[in-house]
Parts: C-alpha cells; sequence; structure tokens
C-alpha cells in the first residue's frame, strides 16, 4: 500500500513540476512581451516627436527665409543663413552624440528592460 501511494505522490509531483515549469515559462513569455511592447511604444514616440520637431524647424526656417528674405531683399541670404544654423546643429549633434543619443537611449532601454526587477526586489 505504501509502494502504491509512494508511486502516487511521486506522479503528482511530476505533474505539479510540470505545471510549475509551464507556469514559470508562461511567465517569462508575458514580461518578454510587455517588455517589447514597451520597448517598441518608447522607440515609435521618440520618433514621432523628432517628426514633430522637423516639421517645426522646416516652418520655421522657411518662415525665417522668406521673412529674411522680404525685410532685406535677399531671399537666397536668407536660405543660407538657415542653411548654416543647420549645418551648426549638424556639427553639434556629431560631436555630442555619445552623450545625447547613445546614453539616453541606454538608460531608458534600461529602465524599460529592468523596471520589472526592481519592483520585485521591494
Amino acid at each position: 500500500m505504501t509502494d502504491h501511494s509512494l508511486v502516487e505522490n511521486l506522479s503528482e509531483l511530476k505533474e505539479a513540476a510540470k505545471k510549475y515549469i509551464q507556469a514559470n515559462i508562461d511567465l517569462v513569455k508575458i514580461r518578454l512581451m510587455e517588455k517589447l511592447i514597451r520597448t517598441g511604444t518608447y522607440f515609435f514616440s521618440v520618433i514621432t516627436v523628432i517628426i514633430v520637431i522637423a516639421f517645426i524647424l522646416m516652418s520655421l526656417t522657411l518662415a525665417f527665409s522668406f521673412w529674411y528674405g522680404k525685410y532685406y531683399d535677399d531671399l537666397v541670404g536668407g536660405f543660407l543663413i538657415s542653411a548654416g544654423f543647420y549645418i551648426l546643429i549638424g556639427l553639434a549633434l556629431i560631436i555630442f552624440r555619445k552623450s545625447i543619443f547613445t546614453n539616453s537611449i541606454i538608460r531608458n532601454l534600461a529602465k524599460i528592460l529592468f523596471s520589472d526587477n526592481e519592483k520585485e526586489k521591494k
């Protein structure tokens, strides 16, 4: 009788272990999906902000260039000043690309990917 109950207990233990492992696999899948969604949302938000800023800058550039051209009767000069402004912005972005882009992207992705681990520790 004890052999039969021992076999039953081992069988139940085996089933419980399978269910536990499957539950952990499902939990990892859910966490991975959440992190992928949060990362995708982050990149979509960043790209949206960049596009909006680009449209605003282009509108301001055209407005300045045409204002300069009308006020000083030199439309080409207005566009050249605007081009010089963009060259300065481009040089600044190249010089400070690591501190502006790389570090902030890594920091934000680390927050997204490791935020749940910190919540579980508390």
